[in-house]
């Protein structure tokens, strides 16, 4: 938990859980306005801590196990192309966060080895749209691959009632993921 965020008051025994109240995250709310109560619906601040630190360290890890020798930008870009296609180097600069400038250099270097492919748009010569090329793709797919087998190694080294517990919350998973990149395009 982030040292600057107020820990909340623990509820009273008798309030079940679901009661529980966070402080808001600094700077969630425009200046003049009183920042809004968030309330948990299920667990507490602590758990739903757990669960931030759980996601984010399983990601991080997941992600070493297959880099294909590229950088973690080279290869969320890249991703982004195999899952989404051909983007507009503006429109992946946004949908990634990533600086224009920075972004130019990694499609550059993705495209010195031959995983993507730039081309000028016809509307306007200043605008590029990137497209992943087969050699990419494949690339791509076989990261995912290597993923996902030691994503199923790691699963089957688990005690099954866990690993069957992450495959029952994998709708409210892919809910939460649904809702997270819904509220990035805002």
């Amino acid at each position: 938990m982030a040292a600057a965020q107020a820990r909340p008051a623990p509820a009273p025994a008798s309030a079940p859980k679901s009661a529980a109240k966070a402080a808001p995250a600094a700077g969630t709310t425009p200046a003049g306005e009183a920042p809004a109560e968030v309330t948990f619906p299920v667990g507490d601040l602590e758990s739903v801590s757990r669960l931030q630190f759980a996601l984010a360290r399983s990601s991080r890890l997941l992600r070493e196990t297959a880099t294909g020798g590229l950088t973690p930008t080279q290869l969320a870009v890249l991703g982004v192309l195999l899952r989404e296609g051909p983007r507009q180097l503006t429109e992946l600069a946004a949908a990634e966060r990533i600086n224009p400038t920075l972004l130019s250099r990694v499609v550059g270097r993705l495209e010195d080895d031959g995983l993507v492919k730039r081309s000028a748009q016809e509307q306007d010569r200043r605008s590029y749209q990137v497209s992943i090329t087969a050699a990419g793709r494949s690339l791509g797919e076989d990261l995912r691959h290597e993923r996902c087998q030691a994503l199923a190694g790691r699963l089957a080294a688990l005690d099954p009632q866990h690993a069957e517990a992450l495959f029952e919350a994998l709708p409210a998973l892919e809910a939460l993921a649904d809702q997270l990149a819904a509220d990035r395009k805002d």
